[in-house]
């Protein structure tokens, strides 16, 4: 995804290019390179927020109560997140997803997603567009706190989250990198860990009444669905990847024995 990132971002690219992910890099350079894995990593928080949002509230009915929040609304967010203002940016303001001379803009139609008749994702050249749209509460704001997390607040709470990427090393497993990536050995590849941290705080009025729970009921599904989909733990698991070293071990050992034309034909 930085790959795709840099297409659009000439001096980012010169920079990422020259520079290296450094332990306890200074993440307030727009071009570092730990800055902007960072900011890679809010930006897909804030994109499974968003269809999240969308699969929760759908036939629930509460339309009326709810707004769909745009880029305008993130003024503050889009001039601290590099990856989120180019992703999002209307594709008529992006030159790869500019019209030819015959005024055809060129995308890819197996990624082109389609809502009432707008392109809301789609890919062009490389680029990637995707549509900002976050259903929430009316009267809510998303923003980036003084603390650098991400707030979105409404009446009955604040939902935070801060990612923290500091360019510490992490270790898989050595069969992991030959088998599953297909690499030599741990000096092809580089691993690094960050992490995510969600806190939310409750009005007291509204930990009292509990009124409007069902707009907030989202959360913890939304928590447990970025911990699957982040943890390399939870990977590991999804794959069944506890058996595969036994396997392995077994195969090494002792190779699997083809059968002979006649124990084919041979029946019990």
């Amino acid at each position: 995804m930085a790959t795709t990132l840099l297409l659009e971002n000439q001096d980012m690219k010169k920079e990422w290019q020259k520079s290296n992910i450094i332990l306890l890099g200074d993440i307030s350079k727009t071009n570092n390179r730990n800055k902007i894995v960072k900011d890679l990593i809010e930006y897909i928080i804030i994109n499974n927020l968003s269809t999240h949002l969308v699969d929760y509230y759908n036939n629930k009915g509460l339309e009326k109560s709810l707004r769909e929040y745009t880029r305008e609304d993130i003024q503050n967010l889009l001039k601290s997140n590099i990856s989120l203002d180019t992703f999002s940016k209307p594709m008529e303001q992006r030159k790869l997803f500019e019209k030819d001379d015959s005024g055809n803009r060129t995308i890819t139609l197996e990624t082109c997603k389609l809502e009432i008749g707008e392109i809301v994702s789609s890919q062009s050249n490389g680029a990637i567009y995707e549509k900002f749209d976050m259903r929430l509460y009316k009267n809510s704001k998303i923003f980036r706190d003084l603390d650098g997390s991400i707030c979105i607040r409404t009446k009955q709470i604040d939902f935070i989250f801060s990612v923290d990427f500091h360019g510490f090393t992490t270790n898989i497993p050595v069969d992991f990198i030959k088998y599953y990536l297909k690499k030599r050995g741990i000096l092809d590849i580089r691993t690094y860990s960050a992490q995510i941290a969600f806190k939310v705080k409750v009005r007291p009025w509204y930990l009292i009444t509990g009124s409007n729970a069902v707009y907030y009921d989202w959360i913890d599904s939304f928590i447990n669905d970025i911990q699957t989909n982040t943890s390399f733990s939870s990977f590991l698991n999804k794959i069944g990847w506890d058996s595969i070293p036994t396997l392995l071990a077994v195969i090494d050992k002792k190779p699997l024995r083809r059968k002979s034309s006649k124990e084919k034909g041979r029946t019990p």
